[in-house]
């Protein structure tokens, strides 16, 4: 006879739940003895803090044109946590707030900011401007909740003026960008 890896694996999932459930239970407060019986059980839920960034639906590319240029993406925070407020790092792959062109000498420093007013909106020079690494020290509204965003309520912004591509060569400079939210 045999047994599939998978069929076994889920007989033995199934013998481990019976026997979990196969205790017996104590009522917090037992009954007493009659035509009825009433057992008091305290019931606890702990919902632990939970946050996500959601809704983001694009990448940011820049095409560099004199006098700088930046651009914003929209998006959802939203979660369960003991207060409204949460705070907002940056960090990314190449360990500094620099795109790199894929060589090891070429780097373009960019600045960030982020907005979570509510209005996921950030236009030019806006928003609360972002330290590598750094946790903001402002708080923001957040979405309560854990199903889906029915409005975006946050952006993140990148902007690259005239004086961080002094002394940078032509090329494609990228990075991979990390935004962390932590509950306040």
């Amino acid at each position: 006879m045999k047994i599939s890896l998978k069929k076994l694996s889920a007989a033995m999932a199934l013998g481990g739940c019976v026997a979990l459930s196969s205790g017996t239970a104590q009522a917090f407060l037992d009954g007493s003895v009659g035509a009825t019986s009433q057992g008091q059980v305290d019931v606890t839920v702990i919902i632990p803090s939970l946050i996500i960034i959601d809704n983001i639906t694009s990448d940011i590319t820049l095409n560099f044109v004199t006098g700088g240029v930046e651009q914003n993406i929209s998006f959802c925070v939203h979660g369960i946590l003991p207060s409204t407020s949460y705070e907002v790092a940056l960090t990314s792959a190449s360990g500094a707030m620099t795109l790199p062109d894929g060589t090891a000498t070429n780097f373009l420093p960019y600045s960030a900011s982020y907005d979570g007013d509510n209005n996921a909106t950030l236009v030019a020079g806006g928003g609360l401007p972002l330290a590598y690494g750094v946790p903001t020290t402002s708080t923001f509204p957040l979405t309560p909740g854990l199903g889906a965003c029915a409005v975006d309520n946050a952006s993140f912004a990148v902007q690259v003026t005239d004086l961080m591509t002094a002394g940078v060569p032509a090329g494609t400079y990228a990075d991979t960008i990390n935004l962390t939210v932590t509950p306040n």
